[in-house]
Order: C-alpha cells, then structure tokens, then sequence
C-alpha cells in the first residue's frame, strides 16, 4: 500500500485529529517522483543485463525484485500471461509464506525433498526414478498405456473394433483409456467402451477450450453419467488441452474428486514413476508447481517415445503418435531399450487426427502388438493396463509372480488386489434413441434432451417418448420452452397456469394469453407467432394477437 500525495487543499480541510489515509494510488492522477525512475530504471537494468560475474540466483533474484516492485503499483493490473489459464496475480503468488492466507491447500516451502519416511503409500508416492518398493527388475512388471484424446465417435468406435478382431494372440482384448471432450462425442458409442473395459476419463468439453475447465470437467463427467450411464466415481482421470496445466487446476481436480492427471510430458529417457503432488513436482517444467502441495493428486507423466514422431491436432498443440512405418521401427527400438533397462510405463498415445486413418493405424497396430508380444512370452512380465489401473498399481506395488498368480491367464482388467471386485456394468441397449439438434448429433441408451448438452446446462430435461419409435423430427433449435415427447409439449400446456404455446414452427416460444373474463390462461388460435435466431439471440415476432394486428 502507498499513501497518496494529497493537495495543499486537502491537507488545511483536514483537521489536527484526522488519522492519515492510506489508499491504492489513483492512476488518472499519479505523480511520479525521481525515486520511482530511479528505483524502475535499476531494477530493469538489473533484470536485463547479463553480467558475467552475477550469479544465477542473484540475476534471478533482480528479477523477481523487479516484478514485487511493479505489482506493488499496479497491483492486479500485473500478471503472469505465460499460461493461458493464469488466473491470479503475480503479487498473490510471489511468496510461498505470503499465499498461506489464500490458499486453500497446504504449501510447502519451494525445493523441500520429498520425505519418504512420511511420504507412504497408498496415499502418498515420492517422484522418484526407481522401481516402487524397490521391486528388483527381473521382478518388475512392464506396463504398456494405450489412450487416445478427443471425442468418441461411431468411426473411431469401429476402429476400436478393428484392433480387437485383428489380434489373435493373448493381447487381443487389451483395454484403452480415452480422455474424451464433449464435442461431437456419442454418448452411446461411449457406453459401449466402457462396458468393453475400457476406461473413460476427462478431456475438456471442446478441444479448443481454455476456458473454465473446472466447469467444463464437472459438466462432462455430469453428461458422460447421464447420457453414457458411467458413475461418477469411475471418472478418475484428466489431461488438460495442450498438456498446460497450473496450481488453480490441480486445486480444482481435488475438488472435484479427480484421482490423477496425465498433462505433463517427459522424454522416456528422463522418465520418472508416477507419483503423487503432496510435494508438487521436483524437477523443471513449464508450469512452476515446484512449490505448492496438493496431497493425494497422482500424476502419471506422459513419457514421450525419444526419436519418434508425433503430429499435433488441428488447431491445437495436442500431440498424438504418428501410425507411420517409420515409427513402427522407432517404436520397437525405445521399447526394447526400456523393457532391457528399467521397464518404465511405456505410453503409446493417440488423438482423434493421428487416429484418424484406418489402414495405416491397423497396420502400425498389427506390428507394435505382434512384437511385444513375442518378448512377452519369454517371461510373461508384459501388462496392458489402463492408466487407472496404473495407479492402483502404484498404491500397492507387487512383482509379477503376485500379478500372475491373482489373474492367472486374464490379461484384460487385471487386478492388482485380491480384495478388488470389477464393477457391475449394465449392457447397453441393442437400439439407441438418436438424438438429432441444429448443430449436432448423437445416440443414447437414454431419453433425448430437449436440446443438446453444453458446459452450461451438461443436463436439459429429458424427453419423455421412446424416440426409436417416432417418426417426427425435432424441431431445428429444440422445443425452446417445452420437451419433446414426439412433438413439442410446451410448459405449462395442459393447466391453469402462465406458460406457451406451440408456434408456427412448432415450438414452445407463443405465450399463453390471459383471459381476464374467465381468469384463465389459454392458448388462443388468434396468437400467431414465429421465433427466429438473429445475432445468436431467440427473438419471438408476434403478428397476431386477439384478433388484432400487432
């Protein structure tokens, strides 16, 4: 806080007793003095200048002095614009002791080592490079992820197919993990993944998004359960758009009972175990979460495959393995090398575009699959797991004669427990209602919305009529203020009470009309009237009204 420069004026009004006031500086009228240059002047200097014999930490030091400086002044006005979910100040992150006051989770000093001592599973795992609970290497298990990013469509539902009728060895049903977004997704399609082991985690509603990601997650977890019958609580994963990703997020997964996240990328090469935030992330990456705790957020690094190629999605920087013929030869190298020497999760991660080409992705498929599983039968140490059942894993490392001996020959939803019990899927409907809207479609096991989910309203009102067996279509925009129960019903249509009426078009936008006589609402054939979208806003024209022209 500064205190103001006041007037002579304002000084005589003020009496001899009057308390000295202190406020924020009034911009419009700042008066800068010689000390402000001064002091900006030297601090950008400071911060700008590369002298030989400065120290890295003092160079650093300049300029975070630099930065206090200028959000003391402009308060708010400076913040950090490195990362598109930035939210709070710089000022209100400066100091670790400092955001004590704001924060909701527990912060821990910046550079403090993981205790392992107190750092104990299954609640709490060290970063760390070596093989959980030391488990010896001819005894350590090789994992192997599969995911793709974006929505699940009908197509990519009949790729899934494909890959599981093309493998005839034991890794035939091996499970996905998809981390799906809202648009354009078919929540049928999506049942039907779930009921076939694969594991459904959370993207972001659109693609594109930065927008309100907490909200985002919260509606899409909220459709995916009511249109895709998938709990809630099975639900348990996200990776954020562009792999970005900052402390207000992982506050907002705990929040929101996420289990683990899988944003942030290393090399294979420099790969770490998954672990958990409570002492946030020990080594050097884009988001700066060195210094915040966030007890009990798993994070499963994405390791990328060192030498291979990866394409990045229309529009974004989301990357996905590229199903080239180059890449199957990269791909079995890194994945020898690793299986030889430490035997870190190996990812093998798509998204809608790379995923996109039927022939090529069968074909690279085909031979990834075939070749690891020539290795596997020479010790059997070989697991295709999904990214939830990764971290379970994790809670409780075993080697692989405790794997082998509680699954015996299962390879698909393997178990890591002898307490674990799969859950009871129910098998999705052989028909489908199909779900058609002005700017998207999609199929459900459920009743149709009355009009299509979105991160604001992830659950309109249901329809109440089997649409398998109407035969009228849905109005272009939905039943405004009705649901569709093959035809419109408008709100309030059947009773005494303010509501609407069906309109030209047949949908719910005419008002009903006050009989004053018979005190009564009604819906009178002398209301006419159309609604139409202009500048994405629903205008209702009335033309006639009671037998008047409007």
């Amino acid at each position: 806080m500064h205190k103001r420069n006041r007037s002579s004026a304002e000084k005589n009004n003020s009496s001899d007793n009057e308390s000295t006031k202190f406020q924020l500086y009034n911009y419009d009228s700042l008066e800068w003095s010689w000390a402000h240059i001064t002091i900006i002047i030297t601090l950008g200097l400071c911060k700008y200048l590369n002298i030989i014999f400065v120290l890295l930490y003092v160079k650093k030091g300049c300029t975070n002095a630099f930065k206090v400086f200028m959000s003391n002044i402009f308060g708010d006005i400076f913040v950090n614009n490195d990362n598109p979910y930035t939210e709070l100040s710089y000022r209100e992150k400066r100091s670790v002791s400092r955001n004590k006051k704001y924060s909701k989770r527990n912060i821990i000093e910046p550079l403090v080592e993981c205790e392992k001592e107190k750092c104990l599973l299954p609640s709490c795992q060290c970063a760390t490079k070596e093989s959980p609970n030391h488990i010896p290497y001819e005894k350590l298990p090789q994992f192997v992820l599969i995911s793709v990013d974006g929505p699940v469509t009908k197509h990519s539902y009949t790729m899934r197919n494909k890959v599981r009728n093309l493998v005839n060895n034991k890794f035939r049903d091996i499970p996905f993990t998809y981390f799906i977004s809202g648009d354009e997704t078919d929540y049928y399609y999506v049942e039907k993944l779930y009921y076939d082991n694969d594991e459904i985690s959370i993207h972001t509603y659109d693609t594109f998004s930065y927008g309100n990601v907490p909200r985002d997650i919260q509606s899409l977890k909220s459709a995916l359960n009511n249109l895709s019958n998938i709990p809630i609580n099975e639900l348990k994963g996200f990776r954020s758009p562009k792999h970005l990703i900052n402390k207000n997020i992982f506050s907002n997964l705990l929040d929101l009972n996420v289990m683990y996240d899988s944003s942030l990328e290393l090399s294979l090469n420099s790969g770490y175990w998954p672990f958990t935030l409570d002492y946030g992330i020990p080594f050097l990456n884009n988001t700066n979460l060195r210094d915040e705790s966030f007890s009990g957020l798993w994070e499963i690094p994405l390791l990328n495959i060192p030498n291979a190629q990866y394409k990045k999605s229309s529009g974004t920087n989301n990357k996905g393995l590229l199903s080239s013929e180059k890449n199957i030869d990269t791909v079995k190298n890194e994945f020898l090398n690793n299986y030889k020497n430490r035997k870190l999760p190996f990812f093998l991660y798509f998204t809608e575009d790379t995923y996109d080409s039927l022939k090529s992705f069968l074909h690279f498929y085909k031979e990834i699959i075939k070749y690891i599983n020539e290795l596997s039968e020479i010790n059997e140490d070989i697991y295709f797991v999904t990214y939830n059942q990764l971290v379970n894993w994790m809670k409780n490392p075993i080697d692989v004669d405790q794997i082998n001996l509680l699954n015996k020959s299962k390879i698909s939803n393997i178990k890591f427990n002898s307490t674990e019990t799969e859950s009871q899927k129910q098998v999705p409907c052989d028909k489908p209602n199909k779900c058609k809207y002005s700017s998207t479609y999609f199929s459900t096991c459920n009743k149709c919305p009355f009009q299509s989910p979105s991160p604001r309203e992830p659950n309109p009102y249901p329809l109440y009529s089997n649409d398998s067996e109407c035969d009228k279509q849905m109005p272009e925009g939905g039943c405004g203020n009705g649901m569709w129960e093959c035809g419109c019903v408008c709100l309030n249509h059947d009773n005494n009470l303010d509501g609407f009426c069906i309109n030209d078009d047949g949908q719910c936008y005419t008002p009903k009309y006050y009989d004053e006589k018979n005190d009564e609402y009604i819906c009178s054939s002398n209301i006419i009237s159309k609604s139409e979208v202009i500048n994405g806003t629903r205008q209702i024209t009335i033309t006639t009204f009671h037998n008047r022209e409007i």
